[in-house]
């Protein structure tokens, strides 16, 4: 893989939806839940995430992430 050849160890993947939330969570003042869909090319993929500036502040957001779903 190219990113342990320039040194990277610890490497994790993001379903397209739970980036999208948390992009969107940068904007936000207050808490709240967030439904995002991906539609295209073949799947649909659906996340239910709980964002907010506090929880923005954590690393780990497992618990943030209520459901996802890909549909074919």
């Amino acid at each position: 893989m190219r990113a342990h050849a320039v040194g990277l160890r610890d490497i994790h993947f993001q379903y397209k939806p739970i980036t999208a939330a948390f992009d969107y969570e940068a904007r936000l003042t207050s808490e709240g839940l967030v439904l995002v869909a991906d539609i295209g090319g073949g799947t649909s993929d659906f996340s239910l995430v709980r964002v907010g500036p506090k929880r923005a502040r954590h690393l780990d957001r497992k618990g943030d992430v209520l459901a996802h779903h890909a549909y074919t």
